[in-house]
């Protein structure tokens, strides 16, 4: 069976929910094994050190990375980003750190292991050994999510903000544009950063009200005011893929959005295939016509005044409503 994990604001919440959740167990005829633990104030689950501050990685994976030897190859490399990667979320400026390593995994490239290389080595490792702590998701606190786009990547960072003007991060994300994604207009990559963002925070942000910021400014007019028919393809494409979330989006100055700049030219997560795929598309299709498919009310208003001035629909009504008398 898989882990369970029981937490409460207090000891007395606590024990109530482990009360309640080991006699569901009892009930159902389960038993636990030895390596239960109880009422700690910090514990280690699925690869997280979690408290009542916030997550951390597993200590004990964080050390074993530490202690992962100089690569001597290309696929060492690759091993040792792979791993550092796994815990991206946690590092900020993933980008200026990761990229004298990154430059190793170029076509055509000999492999040689210099001092850029090896100050990235032991910077990353230093990170990792003093990662950001995450904040745990609220519900009830203001959320946040900080997008950006570089001409190589995209990147963002999940926030909440529990008293007015105090933000902790929850998560940070970003990957690496396709050759295909590259060749985007600016305004285009922007727009790409907020969708991906949001469907990258999916789990957190359905069916809660947000706020986005980005810092481009002609975005806000593009997924915020202008009509689907207004917008280039791409750009509907876009929008439409943005109709499952309930955000506002406001602008905000680069030098205030430091860390998802940083995170956007952090190009370490490739593009999984079928990031921007049929079945995206398809979605956005019908989110247009259920968007779309409803006339404006001054339409309707207008298309109710010529039928009342059509002589033969005008019979055709008072017809069907002296039946129904």
């Amino acid at each position: 069976m898989v882990d369970i994990l029981v937490f409460g604001r207090s000891y007395e919440q606590h024990d109530k929910r482990l009360s309640r959740v080991l006699n569901r167990l009892l009930r159902s005829g389960l038993t636990l094994n030895a390596k239960c633990q109880f009422r700690h104030q910090s514990l280690i689950f699925l690869g997280h050190q979690i408290s009542g501050r916030g997550i951390l990685p597993d200590p004990a994976k964080v050390e074993a990375l530490v202690k992962m030897p100089v690569p001597n190859d290309v696929a060492a490399v690759r091993r040792f980003i792979g791993m550092v990667n796994h815990f991206g979320r946690f590092i900020e400026k993933l980008a200026e750190k990761t990229k004298p390593l990154r430059d190793l995994l170029r076509e055509n490239v000999d492999f040689v292991w210099d001092a850029p290389q090896q100050q990235a080595f032991d910077e990353l490792k230093l990170d990792l050994q003093n990662s950001v702590e995450l904040a745990p998701f609220n519900t009830a606190y203001r959320t946040i999510v900080s997008t950006d786009a570089s001409s190589t990547g995209l990147g963002a960072v999940l926030l909440q903000e529990n008293v007015p003007g105090v933000r902790r991060p929850v998560a940070f994300a970003s990957r690496c544009l396709t050759s295909t994604e590259q060749r985007y207009a600016q305004i285009e990559k922007e727009a790409h950063a907020v969708t991906w963002a949001c469907e990258r925070f999916r789990m957190f942000l359905i069916g809660k009200e947000f706020h986005v910021e980005t810092d481009h400014k002609p975005v806000l007019a593009l997924l915020g005011q202008k009509t689907l028919d207004d917008l280039p393809p791409r750009i509907q494409r876009f929008r439409m893929r943005l109709m499952h979330f309930n955000f506002t989006i406001s602008h905000v100055p680069g030098k205030y959005m430091t860390a998802a700049d940083a995170l956007s030219r952090a190009t370490v997560i490739q593009p999984k295939k079928g990031d921007d795929d049929f079945a995206a598309e398809v979605t956005a299709f019908v989110n247009s016509v259920a968007v779309d498919g409803h006339p404006p009310e001054a339409r309707l208003r207008e298309i109710a005044r010529s039928q009342a001035h059509d002589p033969v629909f005008f019979s055709s009504t008072e017809g069907s409503s002296s039946r129904k008398r």
